[in-house]
């Protein structure tokens, strides 16, 4: 068994060739994707009956590509497909042209596991080589299997096409511009194997371990965090993450990466008080730079959450509704103000304008000196 960080991985070789252990065969309710028969570099969207965690990331959705593997990306692109974001059981030059009939493409559902099976397909540029037959199942565990019937032994090019076998995932993040939006993929795990042990009757198993955004809850989370994981929760978003997903934008944006070492969940009155007490009377401030675009945040004793800064951020947020209103009323006034003078000078004859007339500031004058000439 190989230890790969996010899954554990292992080679089922059997004593001789033949089916691979988890292997499932072909029944009638397999369904052969017809369009992409008689196709080369195309793939089909397949909406899955359950939820499939990849890498801890929810997938409802997949690509099947005819060139033996699996695209789990949400951005369509032709640099993205079959670069990052993958599961390649078997990932080559194949066209589903050569083998005619005898070539099929089809994937099965029941609910609880993806199965698709690529059936005597032929490498375009290295025909000779013969058919190939390898499958791959998806388990709502988030457990990955790759079964090998008919691998020919022969060496394969890389000249037109990748050839990978394994699996891949990246998380994009999104940078804006005063002129365009800039999105960049950041591979953030890779899972090569080792091409010498793929041969007839070989299966493969991916065991997902458990990573730290398959947590829904804080205690959860905590209790799970290990050397392995550096699991951390941030209640802004409600989310268990290392921070090295696909959720990390939100994470970033949410300053959920300021997260302090030693944070416990919130589960008393006396952890909230605590929390705010250190909030505002803390004047230290400090930048955890886990990537160039992050923001400093102020250090944090316990968990980062809304229910742990309620009292402060209550304060605030009446300060800043009573000053809105002040400045609301003020504006108002002085417009009011303005429109009528306007009014008033525009209409002498209106009663705005009669007691313009009376009260303008030369009578005012003209009273004050009469005032002082008579003294």
């Amino acid at each position: 068994m190989n230890d790969h960080h996010y899954y554990n991985v292992s080679y089922v070789i059997p004593k001789s060739e033949g089916t691979p252990m988890y292997f499932v065969q072909d029944n009638n309710q397999f369904i052969r994707i017809h369009e992409l028969s008689n196709r080369h570099r195309t793939a089909y969207s397949v909406n899955l009956k359950f939820g499939f965690p990849f890498y801890g990331h929810t997938i409802n959705k997949t690509l099947v590509a005819t060139g033996g593997f699996i695209y789990t990306g949400d951005l369509l692109h032709s640099a993205l497909v079959g670069s990052t974001q993958y599961i390649a059981p078997f990932m080559a030059n194949f066209d589903a042209s050569i083998g005619k009939n005898e070539t099929e493409i089809k994937y099965y559902d029941n609910g609880t596991h993806f199965i698709c099976t690529w059936q005597k397909i032929y490498l375009q540029d290295q025909q000779d080589a013969g058919p190939f037959t390898f499958q791959v199942i998806l388990q709502n565990t988030g457990n990955i299997y790759f079964n090998y019937i008919q691998i020919p032994k022969v060496k394969i090019s890389n000249a037109y096409h990748d050839h990978r076998i394994g699996l891949s995932d990246a998380y994009m993040s999104q940078h804006s511009t005063r002129q365009h939006i800039a999105r960049v993929i950041t591979l953030y795990n890779k899972i090569d194997l080792d091409k010498e042990k793929i041969f007839n009757g070989v299966s493969v198993v991916f065991d997902m371990d458990q990573i730290c955004n398959t947590f829904t809850d804080c205690t959860s989370c905590l209790a799970n965090r290990s050397k392995r994981h550096n699991c951390s929760w941030c209640d802004d978003i409600q989310k268990c993450s290392d921070g090295q997903d696909r959720s990390r934008q939100q994470w970033i944006q949410a300053q959920c990466h300021n997260i302090h070492p030693d944070d416990v969940c919130p589960n008393s009155m006396e952890d909230i008080y605590d929390n705010f007490h250190f909030s505002s009377s803390s004047s230290s401030s400090s930048s955890l730079s886990s990537s160039p675009s992050s923001i400093v945040h102020f250090e944090q004793r316990k968990q980062s959450s809304i229910s742990s800064f309620q009292p402060y951020s209550t304060l605030q947020t009446f300060r800043t509704i009573l000053i809105t209103l002040l400045l609301s009323v003020l504006i108002l006034s002085l417009i009011a103000l303005t429109v009528t003078y306007i009014y008033a000078y525009r209409n002498p004859t209106s009663p705005a304008g009669m007691w313009l007339l009376e009260h303008r500031p030369s009578n005012y004058i003209a009273r004050f000196k009469r005032s002082t000439g008579s003294i």
